[in-house]
C-alpha cells in the first residue's frame, strides 16, 4: 500500500467528496444489510431526518491512541461525509471493518471518528469499536492486506492541508481476537514554496516472519525537487535529493505487540516533529 501526501488543496476535496457512500448501500455479500444498519450498532437510536442520519445514543469507545486522544462527538449525532467507509476483511466472509464519521466534535478539530469491526452469526454484531483519526481528515486505506488469518494490517490516514502544507497523521492497527490494537502511529508531511517542494511518500507492506505474524514493513521516500519558478529573492532553496527511511516491525510474544528497532524510523520522527514544532 502506498500514500503519497497530496499538496493540492482541490484534489484532496475531490476525494474526499467520491468516497462518500449511501446509507443505503447494500454490504457486499450480506442480504438485507446497508451501511445504515452497520452506522446504527454504534448510534443505537440512528434514525433518518431532515438535516440527515442523526441520534444521542453512542456505544462505549476508547481512543486507539489513548484516553489523551479522545474527540468526543457532539450531542446530537449526525453523521459526516463519508457517513461510512466500509472495508471487507480478507479472507472473512463473517467480519467487515466500517469508519463511521460521527461529525463535529466540541472544541476539536478533528471529527469524531469509530472503526467498528463487525461479525456476522448472521446478523450483524458489534465486535469492537475505537476511536481513530486526529486531525480533520480521515479515511481508510483500501484492500488491506493480511498479517494473520481474521488480522488485516489497517492503516488509517487523518490530514489537513493550508496553501502550502499538509499534514498527516497514519495509524497501523491490526485485530487480534476480535480486538483493535495499534501497532504505531505515523506523522508526514508535504510543503511547497517558491523554487522547491518537499514531500514524503510512504509505502506499507507485510513480510514473512518466525511468529504467528507477518512483518510489518514501512519505508518513507523524502523527496526535495526544484521548481524553476523566479522567486525574486535572496532566499535559498534547500538541497534537492532523496532519502529513504525503512523499518520493520515484528511480533513481539513476550509483550504481545509488535515492535521496531529502526533508527531510521526514528531518525525520520525526530525531524519531522523538529519541522512541526518550529513551523517551517
Amino acid at each position: 500500500m502506498k500514500r503519497t501526501i497530496l499538496l493540492t488543496t482541490c484534489l484532496l476535496a475531490l476525494a474526499h467528496a467520491a468516497s462518500a457512500a449511501d446509507l443505503t448501500d447494500p454490504v457486499p455479500g450480506h442480504p438485507g444489510v446497508t451501511l445504515f444498519d452497520l452506522a446504527k450498532l454504534v448510534v443505537t437510536d440512528l434514525a433518518n431526518g431532515p438535516d440527515g442520519a442523526t441520534g444521542h445514543k453512542v456505544v462505549a469507545f476508547r481512543h486507539i491512541e489513548g484516553k489523551d486522544m479522545l474527540a468526543p462527538p457532539e450531542d446530537p449525532v449526525t453523521l459526516g461525509v463519508p457517513p461510512v467507509d466500509m472495508a471487507a476483511v480478507p479472507g472473512s466472509t463473517d467480519r467487515v471493518l466500517a469508519l463511521i464519521d460521527l461529525g463535529a466534535s466540541d472544541g476539536n478539530v478533528e471529527e469524531a471518528e469509530l472503526l467498528a469491526l463487525v461479525g456476522f452469526d448472521p446478523k450483524p454484531k458489534l465486535l469492537d469499536v475505537v476511536e481513530v483519526g486526529n486531525d480533520r481528515w480521515t479515511a481508510m486505506e483500501d484492500n488491506p492486506p493480511l498479517l494473520a488469518p481474521g488480522a488485516p494490517l489497517i492503516v488509517i490516514d487523518s490530514d489537513h492541508w493550508n496553501s502550502n502544507q499538509t499534514y498527516n497523521a497514519a495509524e497501523m492497527i491490526f485485530v487480534r481476537g476480535d480486538r483493535f490494537q495499534l501497532i504505531d502511529s505515523l506523522f508526514t508531511y508535504t510543503e511547497a514554496y517558491c523554487g522547491y517542494q518537499h514531500f514524503q511518500e510512504v509505502t506499507y507492506g507485510t513480510a514473512a516472519s518466525g511468529g504467528p505474524y507477518r512483518a510489518v514493513t514501512v519505508s518513507v521516500r523524502d523527496t526535495t525537487k526544484l521548481t524553476d519558478d523566479d522567486c525574486g529573492t535572496d532566499q535559498k532553496p534547500p538541497k534537492p535529493g532523496v532519502t529513504v527511511y525503512s523499518g520493520t516491525y515484528r511480533w513481539d510474544a513476550a509483550h504481545a505487540r509488535f515492535v521496531s528497532h529502526s533508527a531510521q524510523l526514528d531518525k525520520l520522527d525526530a525531524l519531522n516533529t523538529k519541522w512541526l514544532k518550529d513551523g517551517s
